[in-house]
C-alpha cells in the first residue's frame, strides 16, 4: 500500500498531511519541521524524509512550510 500525502492551508500555512503505510484513524499527530537553520528547503523538498519518518513510527505527519528567513 503506498502511503497518502495530500496538500492543504491551515491557517494561511501550506502544509503537507502525510500518512503511513497501513495507516488508521487515531488522535496521534506529528508535526514536522523541515529546518535547515529556517532558511533553506521547503515541505515538498523535504517531503521523502517526513515520509520516512511517519512509516517509522506509524504516526500521521503535518510537514510545515513556513516562510523562510529573511523573509
Amino acid at each position: 500500500m503506498l502511503q497518502k500525502v495530500q496538500e492543504h492551508n491551515f491557517g494561511g500555512i501550506p502544509v503537507l498531511d502525510i500518512r503511513p503505510r497501513g495507516w488508521t484513524e487515531t488522535n496521534r499527530v506529528a508535526v514536522f519541521t523541515h529546518g535547515r537553520a529556517h532558511t533553506l528547503y521547503s515541505a515538498q523538498t523535504l517531503l521523502g524524509t517526513a515520509a520516512m519518518f511517519a512509516d517509522d513510527t506509524g504516526l500521521r505527519v503535518i510537514s510545515l512550510d513556513y516562510t523562510l528567513a529573511p523573509a
